[in-house]
């Protein structure tokens, strides 16, 4: 999706119209290329889990939390 340039640059990059495309442009094409809505659902759960639980910051805060 072509994202489009807000005047604003502290609140306009926040807008939906500018925030949904850039995030449907980050997601894998295996996910976008989907043919159901309840499968982009399972799979959008799934890969946003990963991305979560995979991090640096998931890493370090689920740690002070298990110690």
């Amino acid at each position: 999706l072509t994202v489009p340039r807000s005047r604003l640059q502290t609140k306009g990059d926040f807008a939906s119209e500018v925030v949904a495309p850039k995030f449907w442009n980050s997601l894998p094409f295996e996910l976008r290329s989907v043919d159901t809505v309840d499968t982009f659902q399972k799979k959008l759960q799934t890969h946003l889990f990963r991305l979560a639980f995979t991090s640096g910051y998931c890493i370090l805060v689920c740690g002070l939390y298990t110690s």
